[in-house]
């Protein structure tokens, strides 16, 4: 909310605020006589003042603001008042009735990610383009201004070392540039520094290694879908049946059915055997007690194959867990032969470096600073380490996408190692064009 302030007729109190700079983010309705000079008050883009002026029975409101400092002064009708009468305000906001920079150039400094952000030259003209770069060009069009590109100074968004910041936070410090049209993830000691637009997308950090490789199936895998002791209970039945089928018709040939096919041990073994294996036959007992002994052998068979084949499948999908070497940062600590790293100069470095409880400082000192002076200068360069060794990488979901088709191997995050994130473009402090940016 705005703070709304008010003038009483005083010019030497207008030109002192003015003077000061304290107009800007702020709602002022100043009264004042209406030979008052407004042409040399410095009022900024982001002010909302009502100047009042009245003359016999008609008081004027008029809106006062300047685009840049070497602009003439914008002054426009805003209403009329009279006693008695209704009155007639606007009712469009602030925003909506100022929606042009007239053609202004915003230093501006970028950074070419290879997700959100790309350079596109065209003859000698830089435009920006990505997903931030569409946003930032479609602001220029509707905005009217233009852009005076800058890339960062070396290769980083911004990072705080010995008191200094480098990056772009650090060429928007200084005043090399007003506004970084980047991917910025926000941090608190980056809003001390300077000021955020509206988040843009979620980015959270999370940490990537290589993931481990595909299992083989062992030979025992054949036996997994039912338990030892359900083994031994179809054993257990595929010889009851056998010794069944063997003495009813043994039985059947010496008491009086001499058409009864002599089945011995073995001719029954190797018949229940193949009722089991889903295999036909061609000799079958003449008897009616053999034949339910096969008729019962063969409702077993399809009740274990429908079992076994619905477990096997469930263990060739799913499969064994994967092993991951650790899941969090402590377990990456306590496993020791891993390094971790991130992008030079990156807000993924500062949560370490800049970090106050035990974990996050022991991580730094033991798992970063060792390789502080060789951090990967690009995300290709940071992936094909996590590639090729044992090497784990701070970054965003976005990121790891757009690298993993263009590597032989596969990523996979820590599930207990991430933190929560946005990212947004950046501004100086106090720049007057902001909430312009976030209305669009």
């Amino acid at each position: 909310m705005r703070p709304a302030r008010t003038i009483l007729s005083k010019s030497h109190c207008v030109r002192q605020v003015s003077a000061a700079g304290r107009f800007s983010g702020a709602r002022w309705l100043v009264f004042m006589p209406p030979k008052f000079e407004l042409s040399n008050l410095e009022i900024p883009f982001d002010c909302e003042l009502l100047v009042v002026q009245w003359g016999g029975k008609v008081t004027q409101l008029r809106e006062v603001y300047r685009v840049r400092p070497e602009l003439p002064l914008q002054i426009r009708h805003f209403g009329d008042w009279r006693p008695g009468s209704h009155r007639k305000w606007p009712s469009l906001g602030l925003y909506r009735r100022r929606t042009s920079l007239d053609g202004h150039v915003i230093k501006a400094a970028v950074l070419e990610d290879e997700t959100y952000v790309f350079l596109d030259r065209t003859g000698s003209r830089e435009t920006l383009t990505g997903y931030i770069g569409y946003i930032w060009s479609e602001l220029e069009r509707e905005l009217n201004f233009t852009s005076a590109l800058s890339k960062s100074v070396d290769g980083g968004t911004g990072s705080k070392a010995n008191g200094t910041w480098d990056g772009m936070v650090g060429m928007l410090v200084r005043g090399e540039a007003v506004v970084g049209a980047s991917s910025f993830l926000m941090t608190t000691e980056r809003m001390d520094a300077v000021d955020y637009t509206y988040s843009l997308a979620d980015a959270p950090t999370n940490v990537y290694i290589r993931r481990p490789e595909v299992y083989s199936l062992p030979w025992t895998s054949s036996l997994a879908p039912f338990t030892s002791r359900l083994w031994f209970c179809v054993l257990a039945v595929l010889a009851i049946l056998t010794l069944a089928l063997s003495i009813i018709c043994t039985i059947q040939r010496r008491h009086g059915n001499r058409n009864e096919l002599p089945f011995g041990l073995r001719d029954s073994w190797l018949s229940m055997l193949g009722i089991f294996c889903q295999q036909g036959h061609y000799v079958l007992p003449r008897s009616n007690p053999g034949r339910m002994v096969c008729f019962t052998a063969h409702l077993c068979a399809a009740v274990l194959l429908a079992g076994y084949a619905g477990n096997y499948i469930s263990v060739l999908s799913a499969g064994r867990p994967l092993q991951l070497p650790f899941t969090s940062f402590r377990g990456m600590l306590d496993h020791g032969s891993y390094r971790l790293g991130a992008m030079p100069r990156s807000a993924q470095l500062d949560f370490f470096d800049e970090a106050t409880d035990p974990l996050s400082k022991e991580i730094y000192e033991k798992l970063i600073l060792p390789d502080i002076q060789n951090l990967p200068l690009s995300y290709a360069d940071a992936f094909k380490r996590v590639c090729d060794s044992k090497y784990a990488f701070m970054s965003s979901p976005a990121m790891m996408r757009q690298f993993n088709r263009n590597l032989n191997c596969t990523f996979i995050s820590l599930p207990q190692a991430n933190i929560p994130g946005v990212i947004a473009m950046t501004t100086i402090k106090k720049f007057p064009y902001r909430g312009l940016l976030n209305y669009k």
